[in-house]
C-alpha cells in the first residue's frame, strides 16, 4: 500500500491569506502546504480520502490520471469543496463511487444540491455512485472517555486558543495521560500510555514533517 499526502495544511492553507506570521512568510518549501487530502494506492486501486478545496491543484501536481473511489471523512469546507473537480475524471472514466457515513451524506446532498437536483448541465456535473459507510471509525472520544475530547497534544491551555473553552488552568498540559508516578490523568484505552518527555516533545516539534493523529477542530 502506498499513501501520498497531497495536502497537510490547515483549513485556510499554509501560507494563509493576509497572515504575517513566521510560518506564512517563510521561504521554506515545507511551509507551503495545501489543504488536507490523502491518496491511497493498493492492489491496482486508487482511492482519495477527501477532496479538499485544493483538489484540482493537487491532482495536477501529482499527475493523477484515474480514481476508483472517493472517501469523505466529514464535510468541513476544506475537506469537501473540491468534489466538483472530479468531473474531468468522470469525462474519461465514468462515475466514481463516493463513500461517506449518513451524517456526511446529509451535508453532501445539501452542499452539492445541484448534483442531485440538477437545474443546468453546462460544463457537466460530477457523476457519483453513492455508498453509505455504516461502520464508524474510532474517535478521540472513544479513546479518552470524554465527549469533548479534541485529540490535541503538546499544548497547554494558553498555547492553543481552541482549548480555552475547556476552562482548564493556563498551564494544563493536554498531552498528559498519566503523571510521572503512573497515576491516570485522562482515561485511555492504550495500555502503558505515558506523557511525552521534554526531549521527545522537542524532537517532534523540530521534525521536518509531522503527521497529526486524530486532530480535529
Amino acid at each position: 500500500m502506498k499513501l501520498t499526502f497531497l495536502g497537510t495544511g490547515t483549513s485556510t492553507g499554509v501560507p494563509s491569506i493576509a497572515c504575517d506570521c513566521e510560518t506564512c512568510t517563510s521561504d521554506d518549501p515545507r511551509d507551503k502546504r495545501l489543504r488536507v487530502s490523502v491518496l491511497i494506492e493498493h492492489a491496482g486501486q486508487t482511492v482519495i480520502v477527501d477532496t479538499s478545496s485544493d483538489f484540482r491543484q493537487q491532482a495536477l501536481r501529482f499527475g493523477l490520471r484515474h480514481l476508483d473511489a472517493v472517501l469523505v471523512t466529514h464535510c468541513h469546507a476544506d475537506h469537501i469543496f473540491g468534489l466538483d473537480d472530479i468531473r474531468p475524471l468522470n469525462f474519461r472514466h465514468g462515475p466514481l463511487g463516493l463513500y461517506a457515513n449518513e451524517r456526511a451524506w446529509r451535508d453532501i446532498r445539501r452542499i452539492f444540491q445541484y448534483v442531485f437536483e440538477p437545474s443546468h448541465f453546462g460544463g457537466g456535473l460530477p457523476q457519483i455512485v453513492p455508498h453509505t459507510v455504516v461502520k464508524t471509525s474510532r474517535t478521540c472520544e472513544s479513546c479518552h472517555a470524554n465527549p469533548r475530547a479534541l485529540g490535541l497534544g503538546m499544548f497547554t491551555s494558553k498555547e492553543h486558543p481552541k482549548l480555552e473553552e475547556f476552562r482548564q488552568p493556563a498551564e494544563y498540559r493536554w498531552d498528559r495521560i498519566v503523571d510521572e508516578e503512573g497515576n491516570a490523568l485522562q482515561a485511555t484505552t492504550v495500555d502503558g500510555a505515558r506523557p511525552l518527555s521534554r526531549e521527545e516533545m522537542d524532537r517532534i516539534r523540530n521534525a521536518p514533517y509531522k503527521l497529526p493523529a486524530g486532530a480535529t477542530r
